[in-house]
């Protein structure tokens, strides 16, 4: 069975009924010790804090935040366990908590292996029309590819993509960014 860490946004109880019945992961919600109010009273940058704790975890982090990494780059370890974004293909509107079920739901029925993928050191942005496949490289986010649902095989590029990554996390292969050379 996997495992997933929903972020602050993402966080729902029904989601996490919702992947308990169907019995292919288990998803733990986000602990309230880490919200955004608590951590303002302790003087924390919420995203700064939990992405080192979660990402070296080795449990997937799944959020609706897209700048997320980005923002918060210098607090990425190596190698991470994954992040998975889920967000809409079109900007506007925001994702909501139903919207999150149903990108969700739709690409495990397209996707079958997906309780079996590892998105080690994967960012991968999720949406109802398209999957897009990132890691970072030299500091920077990089893209590596942009799935169509409608592809043929997407799938199976995504699970070489997957494997990719992961891969270079296992071998060690990171680039320092350039302001470290």
């Amino acid at each position: 069975m996997s495992i997933f860490q929903l972020d602050e946004c993402a966080d729902s109880r029904h989601l996490v009924r919702a992947c308990k019945e169907e019995g292919s992961a288990q998803v733990y919600r986000f602990p309230g010790r880490l919200k955004t109010k608590e951590a303002r009273e302790q003087r924390k940058q919420k995203d700064a804090s939990i992405i080192p704790e979660f990402l070296s975890g080795g449990i997937p982090f799944v959020t609706t935040d897209k700048p997320i990494i980005e923002e918060n780059l210098s607090s990425v370890p190596f190698p991470h366990s994954g992040v998975i974004i889920i967000s809409n293909a079109q900007p506007v509107p925001e994702v909501g908590r139903e919207d999150i079920i149903n990108i969700l739901s739709t690409f495990k029925r397209a996707f079958p292996g997906w309780h079996e993928a590892k998105w080690d050191n994967s960012i991968v942005e999720l949406t109802d029309k398209w999957i897009e496949v990132k890691r970072i490289e030299s500091g920077d986010v990089v893209s590596l590819k942009r799935l169509s649902f409608d592809e043929e095989n997407w799938s199976g590029t995504l699970a070489s993509l997957l494997a990719e990554n992961r891969q270079r996390s296992q071998a060690g292969q990171f680039q320092l960014p350039t302001d470290y050379e």
